[in-house]
């Protein structure tokens, strides 16, 4: 439960968010999912089905915020990423009114999330729902490492957003090389989260199928021995 934002920034990848976002609520849960994930590794349960689940709230406090009081609430699966969002009235609930108001609903939503019964909710949420297909939850899982058609070049970048800068760069690479150039998203960079399905969904978005390969690779070395094996 990290609380202080230097905590926080570990625990999600960086500061370039939101405390309180959509983005964060779905970078905690994608933590947890993984933790969830080593520790099933190292248990006799191996037929468990895993889950992360996160909640991030900007509630009343001794100093009056500016911002609305909301809650951004998401759930990573292997192959679903899910959020909720729901905003409370300023000013109408003490701090521990608020802290009921959003995990009462957080504990339905789980439930719900499994189709176990629960109570109706008293909060009108908006809901945000991105289920992989079936070749990308390898991918997310890292028991695959390419989904695409690679060639022999690439672009690599988080590409949020795709802008010109990238475009250019790639344009020019193909020109100096003589051969197509495709954009590299990895999935699983070495000082960002794993993005999840609907951050995944969002980014891809911007490419044509044939010019983006998605890569689960840490380093550029592993790369190339992983698409060697996986091509022969």
């Amino acid at each position: 439960m990290p609380y202080a934002s230097e905590a926080l920034d570990e625990m999600v990848g960086g500061s370039d968010i939101q405390a309180c976002s959509d983005a964060t609520a779905r970078r905690m849960a994608v933590r947890a999912y993984l933790r969830a994930s080593t520790l099933l590794t190292t248990s006799e349960n191996d037929d468990v089905e895993i889950f992360g689940f996160a909640i991030t709230a900007s509630l009343a406090s001794l100093t009056k915020k500016r911002g609305k009081h909301r809650a951004h609430i998401a759930m990573q699966t292997r192959t679903t990423t899910r959020t909720w969002f729901f905003e409370l009235h300023k000013g109408a609930r003490t701090r521990g009114s608020e802290e009921r108001v959003v995990a009462d609903p957080a504990v339905n939503l789980l439930a719900h999330s499994f189709g176990l019964p629960g109570n109706a909710l008293e909060v009108s949420t908006q809901d945000t729902t991105e289920t992989a297909s079936a070749d990308f939850a390898p991918l997310f899982d890292g028991s695959r490492g390419v989904l695409g058609t690679p060639g022999t070049a690439f672009l690599p970048g988080s590409f949020n957003p795709l802008h010109d800068g990238h475009t250019q760069m790639r344009a020019d690479a193909s020109r100096r090389i003589g051969q197509p150039v495709q954009f590299e998203l990895c999935v699983r960079n070495v000082d960002k989260a794993l993005l999840d399905f609907i951050e995944l969904a969002r980014r891809r978005m911007q490419f044509n199928e044939s010019e983006c390969v998605l890569t689960t690779h840490l380093l550029s070395l592993k790369k190339q021995m992983r698409w060697v094996k996986e091509m022969a």
